[in-house]
């Protein structure tokens, strides 16, 4: 009988570690889920973010940047389906940092259009100042003209 109730208590001691490493390793099983559920959050809000920053690249100074965050977020998605959530956090960190370059980048592209619009501007003044100048010195001509045969006429 002693063997029946040493095997019996190995077996309590055994059920007994089982069940504190399920309970152990229940949550953990839940935080990779609960990282999986946010890391599929941040791949939506990090695609929004891109179409806007696409949108807003007026000069398309970001536009390399801005693909290469597109190939990222989807690789990221592939690493999420296989499960690898450690690889897709890595991945979204790395289109994190990408993000705020490409705002960057975007930023400059908006200053670079604005530029490029006074430059066209000012070559447009130009233009018309020149001809405002050729017709003025043509005027100056007719006066000058009107000016001798008034000084004839005398």
């Amino acid at each position: 009988m002693q063997k029946f109730d040493a095997a019996s208590k190995l077996g309590r001691v055994i059920g007994g570690v089982v069940l504190a490493a399920g309970l152990i390793l229940a949550p953990v099983g839940a935080a990779f889920a609960d990282m999986g559920a946010k890391y599929k959050q941040q791949i939506e809000t990090f695609k929004a973010q891109v179409i806007t920053l696409s949108e807003a690249d007026e000069a398309k100074l970001a536009t390399d940047e801005l693909t290469l965050l597109t190939r990222w977020l989807e690789e990221s998605e592939k690493l999420l389906a296989v499960g690898d959530v450690d690889g897709a956090g890595y991945m979204l960190k790395r289109v994190e940092f990408g993000v705020d370059l490409a705002t960057a980048l975007v930023a400059a592209s908006k200053i670079e259009a604005r530029t490029q619009e006074q430059n066209a501007s000012s070559e447009q003044m130009s233009k018309q100042i020149k001809e405002l100048e050729a017709e003025v010195t043509k005027l100056q001509e007719k006066k000058a003209e009107l000016q001798s045969q008034l000084d004839q006429l005398r």
